[in-house]
């Protein structure tokens, strides 16, 4: 594996808009996305697994609980993302020191978006809608344990209430790679 010479990470819960702020930067600056979300659906789709959220917890959690380091490294070979990274849906913190280990610069954004907005969009986009009680199960399955802890270490958080091109905006002021 390559050094990285840069990586921004962003990390949040489920439909905080990590995925939307990762593919909109990564049309304005040369970076590639490795989406650890994408990994698994695509992981789940080759293997005739079901590509639920619930689902592709599970296999993330026991591809982490297996061999973490093998796991960043099968996202980063199914990214192809080259030596400038924004990395998408980052939940533990050894997968985060790993990528810090990996890269001469990091950037962490944590997007604080609450609940509510959280389930809203949730729903908006699956095809099989969920109560808010089937939503906050999935918020506390084990692979989302390490969020919080994730947030403290951020060095920067983001309101993710705001409107996909404020944040954008803010992440660009901060990316000086």
């Amino acid at each position: 594996m390559n050094k990285i010479e840069n990586a921004v990470i962003f990390i949040g819960m489920t439909c905080s808009g990590k995925s939307t702020i990762a593919n909109e930067l990564s049309k304005l600056i040369p970076f590639k996305k490795a989406s650890f979300g994408g990994y698994l659906f695509n992981y789940a789709l080759q293997n005739s697994f079901d590509t639920k959220k619930d689902s592709l917890q599970i296999i993330g959690q026991n591809f982490i609980e297996k061999d973490h380091k093998s796991f960043l490294f099968d996202v980063l070979e199914f990214s192809k993302p080259g030596d400038k990274v924004i990395f998408e849906g980052v939940r533990h913190v050894i997968i985060q020191r790993e990528i810090e280990q990996l890269s001469s610069k990091t950037l962490t954004f944590f997007i604080d978006t609450p609940f509510n907005l959280r389930y809203e969009r949730f729903n908006s986009r699956e095809l099989d809608q969920i109560t808010k009680e089937e939503f906050l199960i999935l918020d506390n399955h084990p692979v989302e344990n390490e969020i919080e802890i994730l947030k403290k270490s951020a060095d920067v958080i983001l309101d993710g209430r705001k409107t996909v091109a404020e944040l954008v905006a803010e992440v660009l002021s901060f990316v000086k790679f």
